[in-house]
């Protein structure tokens, strides 16, 4: 046999097998990148949905329903929530007469004038009675009002 013939064939098979291992290495880089991102998607859906989760679970409510009356014959009838963190929840719960207190004396004071006010400045007139009477730790976000009847009683 030819020395130069087995030279030659030798370097056929390993043009062949070259070209096999370079195609079985794409895929296998492929398949790796693919399985990285699969992980990486994975993991940020994770996150982001116990991010929702969590914010979701951060507020709280209590509710305050006020029946009061200003000046003589207007009745004015209120149900609000409170949207505070659910750590004061107990304490506002402990407070629930102080709040009504504050809300009536605010509502009497709002349509006491000859205008009716707004509801956005009812809404804001509240927001700061009610926080100007508890103490630092129990400060409420923001007062939602759910209900808000002005007429003759």
């Amino acid at each position: 046999m030819n020395p130069s013939a087995s030279i030659n064939r030798s370097a056929k098979f390993a043009t062949a097998n070259k070209g096999k291992r370079d195609e079985q290495s794409w895929l296998r880089h492929f398949w790796l990148l693919l399985a990285a991102f699969a992980v990486i998607g994975a993991t940020a859906i994770y996150f982001y949905l116990d991010e929702q989760a969590s914010e979701i679970e951060e507020e709280t409510y209590v509710s305050v329903s006020v029946r009061t009356s200003v000046g003589i014959d207007q009745l004015v009838i209120c149900k609000l929530s409170l949207l505070i963190d659910p750590e004061q929840e107990k304490g506002l719960t402990k407070r629930q007469k102080m709040l009504e207190a504050v809300v009536s004396n605010s509502l009497a004071t709002s349509y006491q004038q000859e205008s009716p006010p707004k509801m956005a400045e009812v809404r804001d007139s509240l927001l700061i009675a009610i926080n100007r009477k508890l103490p630092r730790k129990l400060k409420v976000q923001d007062v939602l009002i759910q209900e808000l009847l002005v007429g003759i009683g």
